[in-house]
């Protein structure tokens, strides 16, 4: 095999790698240190101007194209979005369901790549997408002291659902275009436009309580280690998509995302698994195999 035909493969495990790392640090993070709605927005402002940062000094090589701006500042917005939507979600209702609705965004840029990118429709694609949805259900269900939900909940998850999956329909289009060479500036872009926009809100916003924040060796060496990883793995995410179809990419790095997450606690954390984890793991292996059949 050459070089070409090995890197798909490679992407589709890396990828997935980082993003359980990012997820790994920032659970860690969490369980160090209490944040308000006002330390989320501040949270994520440190954590995207340190991902651009980095993909800045290491990456950036050109002047922009208008259409790079322009997208850049739209996944931006995005992300902003969804990431303190999925954060709040979490805060105010039932963390499996939670987990499941947006890790479920994955069915708007497989959608966007089938109607729009006119990629191949396969009995294999739609038996094994199936398959991953399944094991996206199955695996989630871990948590037994899960909030009731809320009326707020509602309006926050359905927002983090929608902004994630339109920013993987954003990060699908641009790939498409003429322009795409410049992923990394389109990257540095869209962490510098979420830094702003989670800054000024958390500027603006007026905590009933004062509320002190906490800020030690571990807590920051976490908060820099979400930030690069999130750096890196959007920078993978964006080389994938220009050898990957997103039909494939989505549902596979989903998938095999949250089974290596859910390997990581049996194995280091001891956890107990149960016959729906188990049924759950089968299914999104056998799910990755066929949709990966036509790679």
């Amino acid at each position: 095999m050459t070089w070409e035909q090995i890197l798909p493969y490679l992407l589709l495990i890396f990828v997935p790698l980082v993003c359980d790392s990012k997820t790994f640090f920032q659970s860690a993070l969490n369980k160090r240190t209490k944040i308000d709605d006002k330390g989320t927005l501040i949270f994520v402002a440190i954590i995207s101007f340190v991902s651009a940062a980095i993909i800045s000094a290491c990456f950036w090589r050109t002047i922009p194209d208008y259409r790079t701006v322009i997208y850049g500042v739209i996944f931006g917005i995005l992300s902003g979005i969804y990431q303190f939507t999925y954060m709040k979600s979490l805060m105010n209702g039932p963390t499996s369901i939670t987990a499941i609705i947006c890790n479920m965004c994955i069915i708007l840029p497989v959608s966007y790549s089938f109607m729009c990118l006119n990629e191949s429709v396969t009995i294999y694609k739609i038996i094994g997408t199936a398959l991953i949805f399944i094991t996206l259900i199955l695996l989630n269900f871990r948590q037994k002291n899960d909030k009731k939900p809320s009326k707020s909940w509602i309006l926050f998850v359905i927002l983090a659902f929608l902004s994630a999956g339109f920013s993987k329909v954003v990060q699908a289009y641009f790939n498409t275009l003429d322009c795409s060479t410049q992923n990394n500036e389109f990257l540095a872009i869209s962490f510098i436009t979420t830094g702003l926009i989670t800054l000024l809100g958390a500027v603006m916003y007026k905590p009933k309580q004062k509320i002190t924040y906490e800020f030690n060796l571990i807590t920051t060496l976490l908060t820099l280690a979400v930030g690069i990883t999130l750096a890196f793995y959007n920078v993978l995410v964006m080389i994938s998509l220009s050898h990957i179809d997103g039909s494939i990419f989505f549902p596979v790095t989903a998938g095999l995302g949250i089974i290596l997450f859910a390997l990581y606690g049996i194995i280091f954390n001891k956890e107990r698994i149960n016959i729906y984890q188990t049924i759950g793991i089968i299914s999104g292996i056998i799910g990755i195999v066929l949709v990966n059949l036509k790679l």
